[in-house]
């Protein structure tokens, strides 16, 4: 009896400390999402609903760039293509080549990033309601913010326990489509 509540208290006790090490992430993401958000409901007057979105959209399709050029950066001469000595090259062809290939990464990033603010828009609500409730009870500014990304992370964490395939299906969507 001991033992079990000793490993449901250790179990709740990682959990909290994951979702906290990752709210910090959430929290340095969300401070210049909330302005940019701002931004474009300010600009194109639109709900929260669309701006949201969108902006959750943008900040992954900047990130799922920035991560891919990375690699790509960091891996010279994995995308070259080396021919024999002698063999006639047709500079249209390479070309062609080079501009369908990179059209076929900005359209598999541009899906890796629509799929990613698929699935992450319930936890902006989430969040965003948080904040809301923090803001009117307790605390405001970027404390309400970090904690309202403390409990969007809290609640994705508790939803990963019981779909284990969460979490490596996404490290999977976000790095190999």
């Amino acid at each position: 009896m001991f033992a079990l509540a000793y490993d449901i208290l250790v179990s709740g006790l990682g959990l909290l400390k994951s979702a906290l090490i990752f709210s910090i992430i959430a929290f340095l993401a969300a401070v210049p999402a909330v302005k940019l958000r701002d931004f474009i409901k300010e600009k194109y007057s639109l709900e929260w609903v669309y701006s949201t979105f969108l902006t959750i959209f943008l900040f992954s399709l900047f990130f799922s760039f920035l991560i891919y050029f990375y690699f790509v950066l960091i891996t010279p001469g994995v995308f070259s293509v080396e021919y024999p000595v002698g063999v006639a090259v047709d500079p249209m062809e390479e070309l062609s080549r080079a501009v369908f290939f990179w059209l076929g990464v900005m359209l598999r990033r541009v899906a890796v990033a629509l799929i990613f603010a698929i699935l992450a828009y319930p936890f902006a609500f989430i969040g965003s309601l948080a904040q809301a409730y923090f803001s009117k009870k307790f605390i405001s500014g970027y404390a309400a913010l970090f904690f309202a990304s403390f409990v969007a992370c809290l609640v994705f964490f508790i939803i990963a326990l019981f779909f284990d395939f969460l979490i490596p299906g996404l490290y999977y969507i976000f790095f190999y489509l």
